[in-house]
């Protein structure tokens, strides 16, 4: 009886050993997953205006066939979006569009200069007013939220995302570019 006992601790601890170098093997590829993202090759307009592309601070960037957007206060005032973070976790809601003036965030600036992006970190969640989503596994995600060195979050402008989760109206024209109306 000794002997089966001992075989199954053993047998139990190896298991142990081996599950928790794939659990922390996994959560390193995501963490340490360097992106070379490109510039948007399309417009995005969000309620009737065209987001400028080329000389925001945080650029639109395009990876994996997907725009994503920076997640700012000035733009999440225009777009209709909320965003806290504290400790790894980020949170982004819902919210009312405070700032309906375009020109307001329109400014010019000298567009950050970044050629490295990575997958997100962060324990992410998206709130829709109605509902908060489970944490969002980056791992699984086939277009996953980016973030820059210097922790600019980038949501990605995917059906699932805007649409399914956020609730705002997304289509593409291949003359306009991607149109979304968070304002219905």
């Amino acid at each position: 009886m000794k002997n089966n006992e001992r075989n199954f601790l053993v047998s139990l601890l190896l298991f142990v050993i081996i599950l928790m170098s794939i659990l922390s093997f996994s959560s390193e590829a995501v963490e340490d997953t360097v992106i070379y993202p490109s510039k948007s090759p399309f417009d995005v307009i969000v309620n009737g205006n065209i987001l400028d592309k080329n000389n925001k601070q945080f650029p639109l960037i395009f990876y994996k066939n997907i725009i994503h957007i920076p997640v700012t206060n000035e733009l999440g005032d225009y777009v209709g979006f909320e965003y806290h973070g504290s400790k790894g976790f980020r949170t982004i809601l819902k919210s009312k569009v405070k700032n309906k003036d375009w020109k307001d965030i329109e400014k010019k600036y000298n567009p950050m200069k970044f050629n490295v992006v990575r997958i997100s970190n962060f324990h992410l969640y998206l709130d829709n007013g109605k509902k908060t989503s489970d944490e969002i596994n980056q791992a699984e995600e086939p277009y996953p939220f980016l973030h820059t060195d210097g922790s600019i979050l980038y949501f990605p402008l995917t059906w699932k995302f805007v649409h399914e989760v956020m609730g705002w109206d997304y289509e593409f024209d291949p003359s306009k570019g991607l149109i979304i109306n968070t304002e219905k």
